[in-house]
């Protein structure tokens, strides 16, 4: 179980150790090690992912919207973040007219906080997959809220 928590937490060494400290400190008498681990990575990878959008989120609506093109594509990497098309979709996004500059700095600024990477030449991904998750998790949540009201 250890090394499955390991490799959910991200192989980071230091949230594992939170983590079994966490366990060591809160576990109950007679509740299941495996069980309790389990619990708390949980929820530590949620905190985590939260952090995450909460960044997001901080560094406005056209870095959301162009998160979401590389979060939304099924495939690892994703191409065309500056095509003519990807542009006219952000401008309607957010209603007003967006540049390359702009896309450009914002994609550099989501790369620094390390909330997307570059696979190669014009090709990004999410850098954590379970953000990615939890990205998509709430838009189709926010999507069926739309559609029963």
């Amino acid at each position: 179980m250890a090394a499955e928590a390991f490799r959910d937490l991200g192989a980071r060494p230091e949230d594992l150790l939170n983590a079994l400290l966490v366990l060591n400190h809160s576990l109950p008498t007679g509740a299941d090690p495996d069980t309790a681990l389990r619990v708390i990575v949980a929820t530590a990878r949620s905190g985590m992912a939260n952090a995450e959008l909460v960044r997001l989120q901080e560094l406005g609506p056209l870095a959301e919207v162009i998160f979401d093109r590389i979060a939304s594509n099924p495939e690892a990497r994703t191409r065309g973040l500056y095509s003519a098309e990807a542009v006219e979709e952000y401008s309607k996004e957010i209603g007003r007219l967006v540049r390359s500059e702009e896309i450009q700095n914002i994609v550099q600024q989501m790369q620094g906080a390390n909330i997307i990477m570059r696979l190669g030449h014009g090709a990004y991904a999410v850098a954590d997959p379970f953000v990615r998750e939890m990205w998509l998790e709430r838009k189709a949540q926010l999507a069926t809220l739309r559609d029963t009201n």
